[in-house]
């Protein structure tokens, strides 16, 4: 396209100048002199013209590889999302995975918790339990038999024992 619109640029400067000297020529306003520097006008525009059609040749060519270097890149800038993407997901994955077996070492180390404290008389086990993270003690408890618990709460401190089943309660509706 933009070759085109050149050609006919061109096209227009030396019809100008043509159309201007073959109205000097007629009026016999050209004289011999005239003529020569009117050749060498038109040498001098044509050579501009060609020396125009290069450069835009070379800018045309530029333009193009800086279009394939863009499509290199925005190839490549999908590529690493994708890869990005695919590695957020495995992350995702892994971390539900860690999660999931720390919540199994959890409830396996509190079922033996809850087995050791059976074992124990309601105020020794009351007295360790009473000293633990509210959340363990509501796991430790619950994983105990019904009777041993009510025995162990019943030993605790009146005020944590009822913390304690409250918070119960709501974990398990």
């Amino acid at each position: 396209m933009k070759q085109i619109l050149f050609y006919i640029l061109s096209f227009i400067v030396i019809l100008a100048i043509m159309t201007f000297l073959v109205a000097k020529f007629q009026y016999g306003g050209l004289e011999p002199q005239a003529l020569a520097d009117s050749t060498e006008v038109v040498d001098s525009v044509e050579v501009t013209v060609d020396s125009t059609a290069i450069k835009m040749q070379l800018a045309e060519e530029t333009i193009q590889k800086q279009l394939r270097l863009i499509d290199s890149l925005k190839a490549l800038a999908r590529k690493y999302e994708n890869e990005k993407e695919t590695l957020s997901r495995k992350l995702e994955q892994t971390q539900a995975s860690i999660a999931q077996q720390t919540n199994l070492e959890f409830e396996k180390r509190t079922k033996e918790m809850a087995r050791i404290y059976e074992n124990m008389t309601p105020q020794e086990a009351a007295a360790i339990i009473s000293n633990l993270n509210d959340d363990v003690a509501i796991s430790v408890i619950s994983k105990m038999k019904k009777r041993k618990a009510a025995k162990i709460l019943e030993a605790l401190d009146p005020v944590q024992a009822v913390r304690l089943s409250e918070l119960m309660a709501q974990a398990n509706p």
